[in-house]
């Protein structure tokens, strides 16, 4: 390949990431990212960007392009199976779960060496805690700093730990 075709190339990519960057206020935010997986670290950016109030898009991805993960994350999604059983419940206890509203987490897209149950039920977990306000159950996404010294890390044990760096 020609170097001239190298550099052209290059500076295609850094306006397309540019543009991921620089989006509409709190409608995407890219950050960089870290995932510890029973001892292994995947490093890359992670990208959020929200489609509707109640839904968010994200990838995982490294710095060279590759996916390691992509899906959705959604508040208020489908009702579990246990609560639909227990719908004979006062209306107290509804008010309560609409503060408290269930996320519904799909992934579209995954590496084969990250395909397992438990790291997938640990980044719904990861996503829900940094991303989901507890009291409004809506979600927030992170405002950045230019320097990338805001941390938000949620960590099970030692198996599992999600840095994002804004």
């Amino acid at each position: 390949m020609k170097r001239s075709l190298l550099i052209f190339s290059g500076w295609i990519s850094l306006l397309i990431l540019a543009g991921y960057q620089s989006g509409h206020a709190q409608e995407k935010v890219t950050c960089k990212a870290l995932v510890i997986f029973h001892g292994q670290e995947l490093s890359g950016r992670m990208m959020f960007k929200q489609v509707n109030p109640d839904t968010v898009r994200f990838a995982f991805f490294n710095e060279l392009g590759m996916s390691f993960v992509e899906g959705r994350i959604s508040v208020g999604g489908r009702r579990s199976a246990v609560s639909s059983q227990k719908s004979a419940v006062s209306s107290q206890q509804s008010a309560v779960s609409n503060k408290n509203k269930q996320v519904d987490f799909e992934v579209s897209k995954i590496a084969s060496f990250l395909d397992y149950k438990s790291f997938k039920k640990n980044l719904e977990k990861g996503l829900s805690e940094l991303l989901v306000n507890k009291e409004t159950g809506r979600f927030i996404l992170p405002a950045g700093s230019p320097d990338g010294s805001v941390e938000m890390i949620y960590q099970k044990g030692n198996k599992f730990i999600l840095k994002l760096f804004l």
